[in-house]
């Protein structure tokens, strides 16, 4: 009777296979050693080498001679496996019965991969090749089965978002869609959501996030400036919630970095660091307009948008119901998997607004809005016909000071500022006074450079107009104008 009990256990655990775990079935088998039942007892047997050619894996290369349990996705030590292996004197085989740890460890239906790696660019959960090698993929998809539906809400939710920027709906919207489209796309831009609390900036940001799953993080101004980084490992999309530039420069800097970089250092406590393709796709939200420092930024990474009206509580319930279901994740997921990118380009410039360049004006210091005035100004007046100048940085000095009644905090930083919004400095030349002069060109850069030059050569014409262009004359009194 005991027997034919035990029998039963392991043919109702054999039956669960292959969702049975490799601690359930190992019990089994233990049980069956006492089992008068050879025959069950075989099964059990099979049963433990197909999960293990099925869920064990053994890396070649990164890192060498381990084993991965595809199951807890943790790697084995080979002496774990081993000493596992040693409870069974042998298992069934295509060419009979063999001691189980030598044929674990050599069997032709255990597959061997260069490497165990996350990338979302390719199959899920399944080996793939690359470069000649063959690579496991951890990456697991979505898990979120796209179904056409309603997707009204999600148009509130879009209207709302580029209510201030309607010239930035289409484009957001590609955006978004775009990383779906293709997993694993790192795009060069961010969208920087602005507006006060219950605005639906973070609404917009959760909603996106809801169809990512757990490769979905949403991380603080604390943890994104902590030295551990493990909110980055593994996730395609997150969410940097009220951020706000504190130190400027050092701020600009990082959020650049995060956004096109293409590989992350991860480091998580008591855990050694190392480093992972980055995937990420970044919304930042804030209540401050100067939540991303702007500044002399050509690639122009960050599509802004103002969102300075609260959201009104009849739309906000419809938006929270939407995305809140299964029915309406599907159907958002399978609206954007359908989104037209044509003119489309994640690697190109984000689209101008108004709400950045307002963002790009609080960012700016004296120095910055002295210099981007000053040569705004003889673009101007370049465009209108009117003569270039050349300026000296005493006089750009004098300047400065007459605009905002004190010296800059000092000339280095005006020099830097110039120079960053496009002026340039020339070659030092001797003018008709025999004194030495360094000018600066705020417009007109390329016809005033190609004139110094001939200038410092000694050609008297080019002496003669650069005498012209001087914006205050030739005063003696500065023998050497820096």
């Amino acid at each position: 009777m005991q027997a034919n009990q035990t029998k039963q256990g392991v043919d109702d655990l054999l039956a669960s296979i292959p969702g049975a775990t490799l601690e359930q079935i190992e019990k089994a088998l233990l049980v069956t050693r006492t089992d008068e039942d050879e025959a069950a007892s075989s099964k059990a047997r099979e049963a433990v080498m197909g999960w293990f050619n099925e869920n064990v894996l053994m890396t070649t290369g990164r890192p060498f001679g381990k084993w991965y349990n595809k199951k807890s996705g943790e790697f084995v030590l080979k002496e774990t496996i081993d000493e596992y292996l040693a409870k069974f004197p042998w298992v069934p085989t295509p060419d009979g019965p063999k001691p189980a740890g030598p044929y674990g460890r050599t069997s032709p239906l255990r597959p061997e991969v260069y490497s165990v790696e996350w990338e979302p660019a390719q199959p899920p959960e399944a080996i793939y090749t690359e470069n000649g090698l063959k690579h496991y993929n951890t990456y697991k998809g979505f898990g979120l089965e796209p179904k056409k539906g309603d997707i009204s809400w999600w148009n509130l939710l879009l209207d709302t978002v580029s209510k201030e920027q309607p010239e930035l709906r289409t484009w957001i919207e590609q955006w978004a869609a775009a990383p779906l489209q293709q997993p694993g796309l790192k795009m060069f831009t961010a969208l920087v959501l602005v507006g006060e609390e219950g605005s639906g900036k973070t609404m917009f940001a959760k909603v996106l996030g809801s169809l990512y799953g757990d490769y979905f993080s949403e991380v603080d101004q604390k943890t994104l400036h902590s030295n551990f980084t493990g909110w980055s490992a593994k996730k395609l999309f997150v969410l940097l919630d009220e951020v706000t530039a504190k130190d400027k420069r050092e701020q600009a800097d990082f959020l650049k970095g995060l956004i096109t970089r293409d590989e992350a250092q991860i480091n998580e406590k008591y855990q050694p660091r190392y480093e992972i393709k980055d995937h990420c796709n970044f919304v930042i939200t804030s209540n401050n307009k100067t939540a991303v420092y702007i500044r002399n930024d050509k690639t122009r990474r960050w599509a802004v948008c103002n969102m300075p009206v609260e959201m009104p509580e009849d739309i906000s319930k419809v938006i929270v119901a939407g995305y809140t279901s299964m029915e309406g994740k599907q159907a958002l997921l399978d609206h954007l998997l359908h989104v037209n990118l044509d003119g489309f380009n994640p690697f190109k410039k984000a689209p101008f607004s108004q709400a950045r360049q307002a963002m790009e004006e609080a960012s700016r210091s004296a120095p910055d809005a002295f210099a981007f005035e000053m040569i705004e100004n003889a673009t101007l007046d370049l465009a209108e016909g009117l003569p270039s100048k050349l300026w000296r940085i005493e006089r750009l000095i004098d300047a400065y000071k007459d605009k905002y009644g004190h010296l800059p905090r000092s000339s280095r930083a005006l020099e830097i500022a110039l120079k960053e919004k496009g002026a340039i400095v020339l070659p030092q030349v001797r003018l008709k006074d025999g004194l030495r002069y360094r000018f600066w060109a705020l417009s007109n850069q390329d016809f005033w450079l190609e004139t110094a030059k001939k200038a410092s050569a000694g050609d008297p014409e080019a002496k003669k107009a650069m005498e012209l262009g001087a914006a205050d004359g030739l005063p003696k009194q500065w023998k050497f104008a820096r």
